[in-house]
């Protein structure tokens, strides 16, 4: 049985596209920015997909220099394909950025759908999320690619949880007996 209103329909999906799409769109003529230099333009291991393995055992590999270590593989690994597809263009990276960026929108607008909000009001929590100056950096910075990542793995955990909380039994409130409802229900 569907939840909420996603089963109504992909024009609210497209609407959503099309307007990151416009207001975003200028930001792909940016360039390198911020951690770029030593993470990405100076990093040799990038810039071969033969090293993917190395990436989820070595912290070094996020970084040209070695005291800048940190285990994000998810990241070093889009930018392996990034550099793959398109080298060292700033386009290729910030388009990748829009993309995941609008799957993030996306799946926002999904899950208030899946809390069965209405529709315009799941639209406005998306288009809140997505068009959000401090949401914004990714646009203007390719070493912030990845931040989505983290928000793609809870997503199905979340949405179970929005499932069990929409077809719950009368009176029973939390889908968690840990995380209290913010409604109060």
């Amino acid at each position: 049985m569907a939840v909420g209103f996603p089963r109504q329909g992909a024009v609210p999906y497209l609407f959503l596209l099309l307007v990151l799409l416009v207001f975003h769109v200028r930001s792909l003529g940016n360039g390198f920015h911020y951690d770029d230099e030593h993470s990405l333009l100076k990093n040799p291991h990038v810039r071969s997909l033969e090293a993917l393995p190395s990436f989820f055992t070595d912290a070094r590999t996020f970084s040209e220099n070695p005291t800048y270590a940190m285990y994000r593989p998810l990241v070093v690994v889009t930018y392996a394909f990034n550099y793959a597809l398109s080298g060292y263009t700033a386009r290729g990276y910030l388009a990748f950025n829009l993309a995941i960026h609008c799957l993030a929108t996306l799946l926002v607008f999904h899950l208030l759908g899946q809390l069965s909000f209405a529709r315009f009001p799941a639209l406005a929590g998306a288009l809140l999320f997505g068009l959000h100056p401090a949401r914004l950096r990714w646009s203007i910075i390719s070493a912030a690619a990845p931040n989505p990542w983290p928000g793609f793995s809870a997503y199905r955990p979340f949405r179970l949880i929005c499932i069990r909380w929409t077809h719950r039994p009368a009176g029973y409130g939390s889908p968690c007996p840990f995380w209290p409802s913010p409604w109060g229900c």
